[in-house]
């Protein structure tokens, strides 16, 4: 179940691995109909919804869950970068009787280690916003991925990249592997070619109050992401 919980956490991915379509994950993320949900009459997960077997509290952690009627859950946070497995035999097969306890306990627990977060870069997709002051193109995708084993995964913009990092906060240093090698209009190659030659520039991180991430140079220029929810 564990194991289970961290591909959906780590976006289908195992290692170098695609396992599962990201696009299968993110849809899964995205919930169902919450208006239909709320007629089903869960009076207590209010706002949630239902999709692929999951079920998703549209929370500002982007929480979701798969669920048995005795208590089992794979309860998925990825604000926190957490998973919780836990077996159960509740008696009472309704997880209406056990909610009320066990969905505050699992919140607690997340919030616990983001108090607490040694590693606060890793977790979901960082979405970049801005490179170097320029911006980004609109519905451009640009991201950077960072793994439990120093491995860097993500979005150029046009191509995937794989690379590693080293990091004592607030320090990080960057190094880019290698890229696919799709072509794309050429605005979206400029905007690739400007963010794969800064991010071996980079030498500080900053996490603001907002839960933006600045990263800089040593030069002054900056990158500038916010978490994928």
């Amino acid at each position: 179940m564990a194991r289970l919980g961290q591909l959906m956490l780590d976006d289908g991915r195992s290692g170098d691995a695609q396992i599962v379509p990201a696009a299968a994950i993110d849809s899964i993320r995205r919930g169902g109909s919450r208006d239909a949900f709320a007629k089903a009459g869960y009076t207590l997960l209010p706002g949630w919804s239902y999709r692929g077997m999951w079920w998703v509290s549209h929370d500002d952690h982007g929480t979701y869950a798969a669920r048995g009627v005795h208590g089992q859950t794979i309860w998925i946070d990825p604000a926190a970068d957490m998973v919780i497995a836990r077996f159960a035999s509740f008696p009472v097969a309704a997880n209406a009787a056990s909610d009320p306890t066990s969905l505050p306990a699992f919140r607690a627990v997340a919030e616990h280690l983001m108090a607490n977060d040694q590693r606060p870069l890793l977790g979901p997709e960082w979405v970049i916003e801005d490179i170097a002051g320029g911006g980004v193109i609109d519905n451009s995708h640009a991201t950077l991925h960072f793994l439990r084993d120093g491995q860097l995964a993500g979005s150029a913009t046009c191509n995937r990249m794989l690379g590693s990092y080293q990091t004592e906060a607030p320090t990080l240093r960057i190094e880019v592997s290698g890229t696919t090698m799709m072509a794309c209009p050429e605005a979206l190659m400029n905007q690739e070619r400007k963010l794969l030659d800064l991010l071996p520039a980079i030498r500080r991180y900053r996490i603001d109050d907002t839960g933006t991430l600045l990263l800089r140079t040593a030069d002054g220029r900056t990158l500038v992401a916010r978490r994928r929810r």
